[in-house]
């Protein structure tokens, strides 16, 4: 098996249409506003080859935290010059992801603090 691993922006990916089999991307989403999270889905689904998959990795969504761990990731949103992290922790990506296309939508905490929060999507065959 043939593995590549590339840095690109991910809108924007040099990658011809439907040429991956896997795309995959870690503590992204929290980095960047919503908008370009939507983008950067948008774009793993152009290249990912018919059946091939999306994962990512992230923080969890606040919908799957207690309240309190809710306002501890919020607070880094200023408290530590993350602007993104409370924009990213609202957005749901599962809905964001079935929109664009991906079927097979799933998400789940890989501990019991949620963290690291996996999302995963199938690109469909036809």
């Amino acid at each position: 098996m043939r593995i590549d691993l590339k840095r690109a922006n991910a809108e924007h990916v040099a990658e011809a249409d439907g040429s991956a089999s896997l795309v995959y991307s870690y503590a992204l989403h929290h980095e960047i506003p919503p908008e370009t999270s939507y983008n950067v889905l948008k774009e793993a689904f152009r290249i990912l080859e018919p059946g091939g998959d999306f994962i990512m990795s992230d923080l969890p969504p606040h919908r799957m935290v207690d309240p309190y761990h809710s306002i501890l990731l919020d607070w880094e949103t200023e408290g530590r010059g993350e602007p993104f992290f409370t924009a990213s922790g609202l957005m749901d990506l599962d809905a964001a992801m079935r929109e664009i296309g991906f079927e097979d939508v799933e998400s789940f905490g890989l501990t019991a603090s949620s963290y690291p929060w996996v999302t995963r999507g199938r690109k469909p065959k036809t």
